[in-house]
């Protein structure tokens, strides 16, 4: 279940409030988009789940650590960010996942692919998406499918505005020319 961020901001203050309940609910709604931002940071999906797992302790422990100075999802996202950079960092020369588990997209996306008639499209969007370099996957997810700013993005990446706007930029032209290059018969 996908929660909105007027949806959040009431768990947030249930949490605030003492409700241990809203803490699980708020944890287990973010849960899938906590392991997909672990994902494209790992590329390998044990590591992703023990990035979910670290994380929901760490919820647990540092929640009250919201300060609501910025989105709760930016605030998220760099929770995320660290526990997976560790957990990679300790798991170099471990084997990756395959390609097929590599290329997932964001469920958002996925859910806008399932409308698109065409397979072949959905397929080929899919392979294109995985030969973009993590920096710019992890931007288009933030900015495109999180709806968050090229801003919010960079704070939550740790880069700045204009560099976040630079990658997206370069991600956007990347997969417009390698569809347009590879099959210009779908786009005449």
């Amino acid at each position: 279940m996908a929660l909105s961020e007027a949806g959040l901001r009431q768990l947030i203050e249930r949490i605030d409030g003492g409700d241990r309940a809203a803490a699980d609910a708020l944890i287990g709604g973010m849960r899938d988009r906590i392991v997909r931002w672990a994902l494209v940071i790992t590329g390998d999906v044990d590591d992703a789940e023990d990035v979910a797992q670290r994380v929901s302790i760490t919820l647990h422990q540092r929640l009250g650590g919201f300060e609501g100075r910025a989105r709760f999802t930016t605030w998220l996202y760099t929770v995320v960010r660290n526990a997976a950079l560790d957990v990679r960092g300790r798991s170099r020369g471990h084997a990756t996942v395959d390609e097929d588990e590599l290329a997932a997209l964001p469920a958002a996306t996925e859910d806008r692919l399932a409308r698109v008639h065409d397979d072949r499209l959905a397929s080929l969007i899919r392979g294109f998406f995985s030969e973009l370099p993590p920096r710019q996957r992890q931007l288009i997810e933030l900015v495109d499918q999180e709806g968050q700013t090229a801003a919010e993005a960079a704070h939550a990446l740790g880069i700045k505005p204009e560099t976040a706007r630079v990658h997206l930029m370069r991600a956007r032209r990347a997969l417009r020319r390698i569809m347009l290059d590879r099959h210009p018969e779908m786009f005449e």
